[in-house]
């Protein structure tokens, strides 16, 4: 078997690997309402990074008749792996927003106050406040 068959099979397989990793993240998002940070971008960006210096190796194996048709392939790999990265970067930015707190949110948002109490507990220091300094939030 030549390298370049192995590492193209490599690369089907991270391809495999990198959507069940998106998956997963999606779901955690979603599932722990989790918002932007450091660490979350960073956990995000590492997977698709990773595809691309797959990319880059399996391009540097393949022989040079089938850059054309790879080339295609790399092009649709990398598209759906940004669209994967942009789903996930566009749901942590709603569930940022999501988690803003203000009155007229808890007021009107009965569901989504369990999103809110992180926020009010980090950007406010509610011991040591009054229960009518509390309501007035």
């Amino acid at each position: 078997m030549s390298v370049s068959k192995i590492v193209n099979y490599a690369l089907s397989l991270y391809v495999l690997l990198y959507a069940l990793i998106y998956f997963i993240y999606i779901f955690f998002i979603n599932f722990v309402h989790a918002s932007i940070s450091f660490m979350s971008i960073a956990a995000l960006l590492l997977p698709f990074i990773l595809l691309l210096f797959f990319q880059w190796i399996s391009w540097k194996y393949t022989d040079h008749d089938n850059k054309r048709k790879m080339k295609n392939r790399f092009m649709l790999l990398s598209s759906l792996g940004f669209s994967l990265l942009f789903y996930c970067v566009f749901r942590l930015g709603v569930n940022e927003s999501e988690s803003r707190f203000t009155t007229e949110r808890w007021l009107n948002d009965d569901k989504g106050r369990v999103y809110l109490v992180d926020d009010l507990m980090n950007e406010h220091e509610l011991i040591g406040m009054t229960k009518d300094k509390v309501f007035t939030l």
